[in-house]
């Protein structure tokens, strides 16, 4: 996701949220179309025989579209981000905060740590998700969940691309952690079959959007010009509640012999992380260096 979201930033500024849910979107539908298609060749194939087939796939999926179609930054072409473009001679704003004044920032440490919570808690209940279903009820509903996450996930991330120009990025994405705690709470408590699977639509909705903040609050404080750099400091911050979110949700679930304890926890985590969202301040560009200063 790095590079895609390096080159979305560099390509679009005012239009950056929905250009991001549109790029994002190939996680959701690869998970329901292509999921299936990779199932069946396993299934018929084995791993050994069938691996060199899902590494042609990738390699077709994926190189040709990046040599031919993707290119870094939109000037050398004659545009200017958001699709206008560049008169003569005219030199697009590649501005930004560099690196060593970005992650000395209140703002940089409190989304990356609270990133640690809210991916944690996050992949931690999405790598449980089908077990728990199946363990409450049957296979079928444990599939069906799986589809109804992915349908909300691109059907929300859309929606949000048009709803956070409007909107203070930052209080967007405590609200997105407060949602996720409060559908991860519900997915412990609930043993019916539509209970949980309301519980599991309205976790979809948080799923594609938390990760899709990420990138627009790094890119909307801190701009263009060390984005890769910095996203990706950030992301190897977050990374570690990534790891260890799904390790915590197991362990919890063969001390306690059940999935609720590990949801409650997930549920703590993300509200944990909106606790540090709401620390960060505004996403808008500021005098960062005497935040700097005065860190």
């Amino acid at each position: 996701m790095g590079p895609v979201t390096t080159v979305v930033t560099r390509w679009f500024h005012v239009r950056r949220a929905s250009a991001l849910a549109i790029a994002s979107t190939g996680l959701s539908m690869g998970g329901i179309v292509v999921t299936p298609f990779i199932k069946w060749i396993l299934d018929s194939q084995g791993i050994r025989n069938g691996s060199p087939w899902l590494a042609l796939i990738w390699f077709c999926g994926t190189v040709p579209v990046t040599l031919f179609l993707l290119r870094a930054f939109p000037q050398p072409y004659g545009w200017l981000p958001d699709g206008e473009r560049a008169e003569l001679g005219q030199v697009g704003d590649i501005s930004g905060t560099p690196l060593n004044e970005a992650v000395r920032t209140n703002f940089f440490r409190a989304v990356a740590i609270g990133y640690i919570f809210a991916l944690g808690a996050q992949v931690g209940g999405a790598l449980q998700l089908v077990k728990l279903v199946e363990e409450r009820t049957d296979r079928s509903t444990a599939t069906l969940a799986t589809i109804i996450l992915s349908s909300m996930s691109i059907i929300s991330r859309f929606v949000a691309g048009r709803i956070i120009p409007r909107v203070d990025m930052t209080k967007f994405t405590v609200g997105l952690a407060i949602v996720q705690g409060l559908s991860l709470a519900s997915m412990a408590l609930n043993e019916s079959r539509i209970g949980l699977l309301l519980s599991i639509a309205l976790f979809g909705v948080t799923i594609g959007n938390m990760v899709m903040m990420q990138s627009l609050l790094i890119a909307e404080r801190f701009g263009v010009r060390d984005y890769p750099r910095i996203a990706a400091r950030s992301g190897l911050i977050s990374f570690s509640g990534t790891a260890l979110g799904p390790l915590l949700l197991g362990w919890l679930y063969d001390v306690a012999g059940g999935y609720r304890s590990s949801y409650l926890a997930a549920a703590a985590c993300s509200l944990i992380g909106a606790t540090m969202f709401s620390f960060a301040g505004s996403a808008s560009e500021q005098n960062i260096k005497s935040e700097v200063i005065s860190s």
